[in-house]
């Protein structure tokens, strides 16, 4: 409990206390029936009513208070039948006086009841001197106060009291409950305002230019007026804090226990007490200071050397529930009965009585306050502190001086000037012989002098140094400079960057270069050169090997064979950007080698020149790692190739290729992506243009826009996705492809063909084929196929390779000479065991076909898994889908297909199965819930088995609609014909559930057109309603020999 400031509160004082109480008492005396002395004592029983007046003071190191208290009876049976024994109903008001002006009153309902069975003569003649443990009875009680505690704050609290009591001449056990009920008060509050004022001056320098920067010895400078300021700052901090304590009662218990001492209680009375307390002092949560519940053991005496003086000290554990940890009390006790107790006795006597020693009786504790924290109500405090901050800040600041002076803007610079001097400080060059060294006013006549100065200065300072170099002025600079050491060639076409960020010079023409650089050093950086011719026939403009810092920007290149070539076996830092390539061989060769890893970035460069071989060339070689960007650059050249990314011998090589221009003229492909030897390409081919022209090289097989080529165990990963392809073409050639993917000796190709729109003329759009065991995942999805090409999707695998895709949400509205999507599964007859496994999914073919949307062929000991699934057949065609098979026979040469759930709406054959040749092809299909709206001028369905061939084929749920029909005029064509010739084996199983309710010319042909083939065709018998139904339509069962078979049509059972 927080200590407690206690102002006193003038007029009341222990003197008053105490003649309070004298008052009282005699205003009780006054009031009683006194007795005549000579009066005898009468026979008769009646009720006592037992009470007492108590006054007293208690005192602790801290606090002193005076108390008064009465018991007064209001209701009793206590002796009413001779006996010591009965209860008493009583009233106990109690009040308190602090020397500070606390003041505590109480008023206290309570009843008592002794189970006794001594005669009420005991009480003057006891029946032996030592009384035993129950001679005299066992009470028990039990009460409720009211309390109120007018505190040193003015504050009035509240709280009630519940207590509970036993005990016998011996022992009493009792405990208490206070339970407050006021709100919290505050108790005090105060305010008190700190200032704290702190200053510091600081000394700034600054200069304000009175020159345009120059050039002079290594530096770009600029003469400034320099100012020196010194700067004060004083800062004010005001602190504000509002105090404010409350209080509020506690909630909580005490026990105890007291033992009358034996024996000594025949002369007076001698106790010991011990208790525990505990009282909740934290009413509001949390606080600074006195927290946790008050609480701890309490232990005292209590003597009485004659029935009305008492004599108390108690101990307490925990000293914040009286201030202090103990207390020492004396108390005047006064009993008052205003009848005869029957033993003879008058008031006054037993006033006199009670000032003599003797032997007190249990009876008499019936009359006794009830033992209780009488304070009343025990306070706990909380202390709310606000504390506002507010500084403020004071600058003053004055000038100290100001001089004229020089300011370095930039280091580090040698200087290069062939032609005559330039009015920002760089004079005319020479040579070192002539005593040129390279500073502005002494500048080099060439760049190589520069090189060497710059490179050694590098090397000796540990910092990049700079060759500047003048163009516009003189002649072109007919030299190969080879670098010392690290170096940046600058030009004034760029400029030098200022701190302020503008320019030194910059916007000049720039520098010519006949001849190149040559570096093997850890850092060069070239920016804003002219370069032509290279190093001589066959060399390079750039020539940089092993160089861990390469930054090329803003240069020309003309007519150079290799324009940049790049080669590190050293880990490194590639940036390529804003560049024009006017090359005749390799405008840029970017190539790692050993365990290197090379970052590269080609940005917003200009591929123009006529190459022989590639616009750009990023290769990886041995077992090194390149990651490279290329985004934002135009090929408008002609190439072999525009761009070319390349990973050989255990290489990896990454690329994103985001939003360029393929404007170029190329023999063979716009893009080639390509790895051999256990190498791994990984590209992303994102939102570029391809809009140039692509023309057959001579001895090229077929030219492509993106090439994907895996060799010798290699892996490639390309994404191509929201491209578009709008190219030009050689116009008396289809043999060009948007995409060629192609694979061969056990490598891997994942290939992602994605939301691409392809606009130009194509031999095949999509061209993938796997061989001689390499393996191709190729996932066709959401493209726009509006062009002109011989064919969509061209697929093909054979010499044991294996070949996955996925053919899904893309549109075929262009023009096809062929087929639109055209798959092939052979083996070249060395190996057997090649699988292809396509799936055609939710396309839509609403182009114009020459021949068919969909054409699979099977072919050798091949393995061929087909699914075609809810894909609208709106366009023109001869033939909607034709799944072919011939070859040898095997367990693994097989055509699985999976015909489900198309539309078939345009004018053309719908969906015919064949196994052909003399060899033997095998076919297992299934034909199943396919809607038909257009008009098939053949047959809807039709499955045809020549040679030793063995077709089994499941026709379910196929429904010719209303507006749909199957009639050609003379010829009368079919919902579904099945043929069998040769020695073919065609089984048709699950014919049910099929409907024609447009008109069918003939709904079901059947042929069997040699002895030794075999037509078998049956349906489900067991249920009408999965039937085949057709309202217009007659049945045909024609051929050389019958069919067999049995199936329901029109709710009748048909057999063959």
């Amino acid at each position: 409990m927080l200590p407690i400031a206690r102002p006193r509160r003038a007029g009341v004082s222990i003197a008053a206390s105490l003649l309070l109480g004298s008052v009282i008492a005699n205003f009780a005396l006054a009031g009683s029936v006194a007795k005549q002395a000579d009066e005898l004592p009468i026979d008769e029983h009646h009720p006592m009513h037992l009470g007492t007046i108590t006054s007293g003071v208690k005192s602790s190191d801290v606090y002193t208070e005076g108390n008064f208290s009465i018991v007064a009876p209001v209701w009793s049976s206590l002796g009413g039948d001779g006996t010591l024994s009965g209860g008493v109903v009583y009233l106990e008001p109690y009040a308190s006086w602090g020397e500070q002006g606390e003041v505590a009153t109480s008023l206290g309902l309570g009843y008592r009841y002794l189970f006794g069975s001594e005669s009420v003569a005991a009480l003057k003649n006891p029946n032996k001197p030592q009384a035993g443990f129950f001679d005299e009875g066992i009470f028990i009680g039990g009460n409720l106060f009211v309390d109120m505690l007018d505190t040193e704050a003015d504050n009035q609290l509240w709280q009630l009291g519940f207590g509970v009591e036993v005990g016998t001449r011996y022992v009493e056990m009792r405990g208490n409950y206070y339970l407050p009920l006021s709100d919290r008060q505050l108790a005090e509050e105060s305010r008190s305002v700190e200032r704290f004022s702190t200053s510091e001056t600081r000394m700034s320098q600054s200069g304000g230019p009175v020159s345009d920067p120059y050039a002079t010895g290594n530096t770009i400078s600029q003469d400034q007026l320099l100012t020196t300021r010194a700067t004060t700052t004083t800062r004010t901090t005001t602190i504000e804090s509002l105090f404010r304590r409350y209080e509020e009662g506690m909630e909580g218990w005490d026990a105890e226990a007291a033992l009358l001492v034996p024996w000594v209680d025949q002369y007076f009375d001698l106790r010991v007490i011990a208790g525990y307390y505990q009282f909740d002092n934290q009413p509001f949560g949390p606080q600074i200071g006195g927290t946790g519940n008050v609480e701890g053991w309490k232990a005292g005496l209590e003597i009485r050397p004659v029935p009305a003086i008492i004599l108390s000290g108690t101990w307490y554990e925990d000293d914040r529930l009286t201030g202090s940890d103990w207390t020492a009390g004396i108390q005047v006790q006064l009993p008052f009965e205003g009848g005869n107790l029957g033993n003879g006795e008058t008031f006054w006597s037993r006033i006199r009585d009670a000032f003599q020693p003797r032997r007190r009786h249990l009876v008499e504790r019936m009359a006794e306050p009830v033992r209780r924290q009488n304070a009343a109500i025990k306070t706990a405090n909380s202390v709310d502190v606000d504390v506002k901050k507010n500084t403020e800040v004071k600058r003053v600041t004055r000038v100290v001086s100001q001089r004229k002076g020089q300011i370095v803007l930039v280091d580090d610079i040698v200087f290069v000037n062939n032609g005559d001097g330039v009015g920002n400080g760089i004079q005319s060059g020479d040579a070192m012989a002539n005593g040129a060294n390279g500073t502005a006013e002494r500048p080099f006549d060439n760049l190589q002098e520069g090189a060497t100065t710059a490179g050694d200065n590098s090397n000796n300072s540990g910092r990049l140094w700079n060759v500047y170099t003048q163009g516009g002025t003189g002649g072109d600079y007919n030299e190969t400079v080879t670098t010392t050491g690290s170096t940046r060639f600058i030009s004034s076409h760029k400029g030098i960057l200022l701190p302020d960020g503008s320019l030194f010079a910059g916007d000049t023409l720039r520098p010519v270069v006949n001849g190149g650089v040559v570096s093997n050093f850890e850092t060069l950086i070239v920016q804003g050169y002219e370069f032509n011719e290279g190093q001589g026939q066959g060399l390079s403009g750039i020539q940089a090997t092993n160089v861990a810092n390469f930054i090329l920007v803003d240069s020309v290149f003309n007519d150079i064979n290799a324009a940049v070539n790049y080669n590190s076996e050293v880990s490194a830092e590639v940036l390529i950007s804003t560049n024009e390539f006017h090359g005749a061989w390799d405008n840029l060769f970017v190539q790692s080698f050993g365990t290197a890893e090379l970052n590269v970035v080609l940005l917003n460069n200009q591929f123009l020149g006529d190459n022989y071989f590639s616009g750009a060339q990023i290769r990886g070689s041995d077992d090194s790692t390149i990651n490279a960007l290329v985004t934002g650059n135009v090929l408008d050249g002609k190439y072999y190739y525009g761009l070319a990314l390349v990973g050989y011998d255990n290489a990896t090589v990454s690329a994103d290729i985001v939003r360029n221009t393929f404007d170029n003229e190329t023999d063979d492909s716009h893009l080639y992506l390509s790895g051999r030897g256990n190498s791994t390409v990984v590209a992303n081919v994102l939102l570029n243009d391809f809009i140039g022209t692509v023309r057959e090289y001579e001895g090229s097989v077929g030219d492509k826009i993106i090439i994907v080529d895996a060799y010798d165990e290699t892996s490639i990963t390309a994404n191509i996705t929201g491209n578009v392809f709008d190219n030009q073409f050689d116009p008396n050639e289809f043999i060009d492809r948007g995409v060629g993917v192609f694979t061969y000796g056990d490598s891997f190709a994942d290939v992602t063909v994605k939301l691409n729109q392809f606009e130009s003329n194509f031999g095949a759009v999509i061209d993938a084929a796997s061989a001689d065991d390499s393996e191709i995942n190729l996932l066709v999805d959401s493209n726009n196929f509006t062009n002109e090409a011989v064919y969509g999707i061209y697929l093909s695998e054979y010499e044991n390779s294996t070949l996955e895709a996925l053919v899904t949400l893309n549109v075929f509205s262009g023009v096809y000479q062929q087929a639109g999507i055209i798959l092939e599964s052979r083996d070249a007859g060395l190996e057997v065991g090649s699988m292809l496994n396509v799936d055609i999914v939710e396309n839509l073919f609403s182009g114009e076909f020459q021949t068919r949307a969909i054409d699979a062929l099977k072919t050798g000991g091949s393995y061929m898994d087909l699914l075609v699934t809810k894909n609208g057949f709106t366009g023109v065609f001869n033939e909607g889908v034709i799944l072919r098979a011939e070859g040898a026979a095997g367990p693994n040469s097989l055509l699985i297909a999976d015909v489900i759930d198309n539309l078939l709406s345009g004018t053309f054959d719908g969906i015919a199965i064949q196994a052909l040749g003399s060899a033997s092809g095998e076919i297992d299909a299934d034909i199943t819930a396919n809607i038909f709206t257009g008009t098939m001028f053949n047959d809807a369905i039709n499955v045809l088995g020549l040679g030793s061939s063995t077709i089994n084929a499941r026709v379910t749920g196929n429904v010719v609609l209303a507006e749909g029909s199957v009639t050609n005029g003379g010829f009368d064509p079919s919902f579904f014909a099945a043929v069998a010739q040769g020695s073919a084996d065609v089984i048709i199983t699950n014919l049910n559930g099929n409907v024609a309710v447009g008109h069918v010319d003939t709904g079901f042909a059947f042929f069997d057109n040699n002895a030794a083939s075999t037509l078998s065709v049956n349906g489900d018998l067991s249920d009408p309603a999965q039937g085949n139904f057709f309202l217009d339509v007659d049945v045909e069962l024609d051929g050389n020999s019958d069919p067999t078979g049995s199936f329901l049509l029109n709710g009748i059972q048909r057999d063959l």
